[in-house]
């Protein structure tokens, strides 16, 4: 009865995370129908939208979105930079790994869970933040138009990018010196399903642990 009872104390945030990515799904899908209708085509296959923010908005075919205001504020190198990066969001499928990722650190502490998340979430930019670089060849040219993304999104009342100051200095350094591994999602990846497969599993690992305690004692 106890071992049922941490079981199904341990299923329930996963299930609240499920059902979360559910409904975010739905509403996913809901969004974009309504910014079909208001869009605009705009460069590099994207939609213009009203706002100042840039994003990926769709899970079967993914769409980048630039904001009307930040495509008037921006020059077109910075403009270009910003499309690169929500590009290769949308062409490395990051809407399904931060899902799937937050599914399977839901069993987690909530310290440990947000961790893992921040980690995995700047990895994935600083990445996106790289080959966007590489497509306008000049890696200021990215931080200048994070900046001037971060002045419109405060000036409206959003919020300011994904860890905005590891970003910026990240690109101001030498490239063999800034931290944009491709790996690192993956290996963030790999060890929130780890721990994840560790609770699942807790009395595979009791008992391995008691095989190696008995050898040990012999």
């Amino acid at each position: 009865a106890l071992a049922w009872g941490l079981a199904a104390v341990t299923a329930l945030p996963l299930l609240r995370q499920l059902a979360t990515s559910a409904l975010g799904v739905a509403s996913a899908r809901r969004a974009r129908a309504r910014l079909r209708g208001i869009a605009r085509p705009g460069p590099y296959g994207s939609w213009h939208v009203p706002g100042a923010g840039a994003f990926v908005v769709g899970w079967r075919e993914p769409v980048v979105c630039l904001g009307e205001s930040l495509t008037a504020a921006l020059d077109d190198r910075c403009l270009r930079a910003v499309s690169a990066h929500e590009d290769e969001h949308r062409s490395r499928g990051d809407l399904w790994l931060r899902s799937a990722a937050r599914v399977l650190a839901a069993g987690h502490l909530p310290a440990t869970r947000r961790a893992l998340l921040d980690a995995l979430d700047l990895a994935t930019e600083q990445a996106c933040d790289e080959r966007a670089g590489e497509v306008v060849a000049d890696r200021l040219v990215v931080a200048q138009a994070l900046l001037d993304a971060a002045r419109l999104q405060v000036g409206g009342g959003g919020c300011l990018p994904v860890a905005l100051d590891a970003r910026i200095a990240a690109l101001c350094m030498h490239p063999d010196a800034a931290v944009a591994s491709p790996w690192a999602p993956r290996v963030a990846f790999a060890l929130a399903a780890t721990l994840c497969a560790s609770l699942w599993w807790s009395h595979q690992v009791h008992r391995v642990a008691e095989t190696f305690a008995l050898l040990l004692t012999r």
